[in-house]
């Protein structure tokens, strides 16, 4: 279950371990663990690419929301890892099961 600010007591000098134990990351999905759990609200007047954007330069994630089409909701997300991606303009990911020959195929097809 989460906890809110509200379910802990803070009193100085009453804790009984070192900053250095403290973690602050969190798992999103099985996959995806945040170091900082700056996590926006998926809602239409909160999560857009300008806020999705915002949140990863910050190291978190803007959850997009889902009160527009598939193809909007995948236009969203296709800005959001498009943006800034150094020189990388149009970057290409594979699967974990490919293999260097696919790699080298589709860079020669590039």
């Amino acid at each position: 279950p989460g906890l809110t600010f509200d379910d802990f007591l803070c009193l100085p000098g009453h804790i009984h371990f070192s900053p250095n134990d403290v973690s602050t990351s969190t798992r999103v999905t099985r996959n995806v663990r945040l170091k900082c759990p700056f996590v926006s609200s998926p809602m239409d007047t909160v999560s857009e690419t300008n806020l999705a954007v915002a949140m990863a330069l910050q190291g978190g994630i803007g959850i997009i929301h889902y009160n527009c089409s598939i193809e909007e909701q995948a236009e969203m997300v296709r800005s959001v890892k498009r943006y800034k991606n150094g020189f990388i303009n149009d970057p290409f990911t594979m699967g974990p099961d490919a293999t260097v020959g696919d790699v080298r195929k589709v860079k020669a097809e590039r």
